[in-house]
């Protein structure tokens, strides 16, 4: 079945659905009035009971008037001549009376002092739970990066120069399809570090794809947690986007990185989590190659020498043989 005939049969089944509670209401308006019908001739029929005092032929008569308004003022009389006052309708009668005095009271049945609404208890557990994952994904990422300064000076900072960092965050072409948005759509970011020596320049561009969740839970909860106070002062005016996915996430996604990136390149992000956000990113970490040896050359340290393991002297034993001869000298001295 393609997608067209799934949405189709998905539309004829909808449209059923509502062409059978047409017929419910259209059925339970007939028997409604069936029941007015009945209700009528039964009233009507008990007015003529409560007229038989009454002899039809003499209506005719002098009497015929006041015997009508007799028969009337007998009559149930109609809702509309009764006056406010009048109307004492019956107590509704209920099998499970014990049952309502113990129900809850009716929000308009009480004032704003006596309601004291039911306190959320998840929502602490969740909180502290929240953060205990969060600082154990911490633990986790710094024992993959190892020392921060050190895996930041393979991308050229701690220099003259510091590097500069951009991102820009397109939708994913794959991702697409004719459903709608949610927190597994895929976006790619891509970015750029350049960094400036004194010998020119280096330029790495990569491109990591990652869904609206794991940048929600890695990269926006993670940065929103460590800046604190500061969050609010450099995202002011650009937001990360809602829950769900919804349309104008793209470019919400691509002002909060751009965000991020000059809030990094200004230099307001602790050195662990600058190295926990160039690790998520996915950011290709230069390895021990003619290119660390160019940083430690414009640093100017020396290679630190091999210091040699110094070797235990050998105790050397003296033959059996020239043992003996010293002893046989010995003895012929002590004779």
């Amino acid at each position: 079945m393609t997608k067209f005939e799934k949405i189709r049969a998905e539309h004829n089944a909808t449209k059923a659905k509502w062409q059978r509670a047409r017929d419910l209401a259209k059925q339970h308006l007939e028997e409604r009035k069936q029941m007015q019908e009945i209700r009528r001739s039964g009233k009507e029929a008990a007015v003529t009971s409560q007229g038989d005092e009454v002899p039809v032929e003499n209506l005719g008569s002098t009497g015929s008037k006041e015997a009508c308004e007799e028969v009337e003022s007998r009559a149930p009389q109609p809702m509309d001549s009764l006056t406010l006052s009048e109307f004492k309708p019956e107590r509704r009668r209920s099998s499970v009376s014990s049952d309502l005095s113990r129900a809850p009271q009716p929000m308009d049945s009480l004032t704003l002092s006596e309601f004291k609404p039911e306190r959320r208890r998840s929502s602490k557990c969740s909180q502290s739970t929240r953060d205990s994952i969060q600082s154990e994904e911490h633990h986790r990422l710094m024992e993959h990066i190892g020392d921060s300064r050190r895996y930041l000076w393979k991308f050229g900072y701690f220099r003259d120069t510091q590097p500069e960092l951009s991102i820009h965050v397109t939708e994913h072409d794959g991702s697409r399809s004719w459903l709608s948005s949610s927190e597994d759509q895929t976006y790619d970011l891509q970015c750029k570090l350049k960094s400036t020596f004194s010998r020119g320049e280096r330029m790495a561009e990569w491109t990591c794809q990652k869904s609206l969740s794991e940048l929600r839970s890695k990269l926006h909860d993670h940065v929103k947690k460590e800046l604190g106070t500061d969050y609010k002062t450099h995202f002011q005016d650009t937001r990360f986007a809602h829950h769900g996915g919804l349309p104008g996430t793209t470019k919400r996604l691509d002002a909060w990185f751009k965000t991020l990136a000059n809030v990094a390149n200004e230099g307001h992000l602790k050195n662990d989590l600058l190295a926990v956000f160039l690790d998520q990113l996915q950011a290709p970490v230069p390895q021990v190659d003619p290119q660390l040896e160019q940083f430690r050359k414009e640093l100017h340290v020396e290679p630190v020498p091999e210091v040699p393991k110094v070797q235990e002297p050998e105790v050397q034993k003296a033959p059996k043989e020239v043992a003996r001869h010293i002893e046989a000298e010995h003895l012929l001295v002590a004779l």
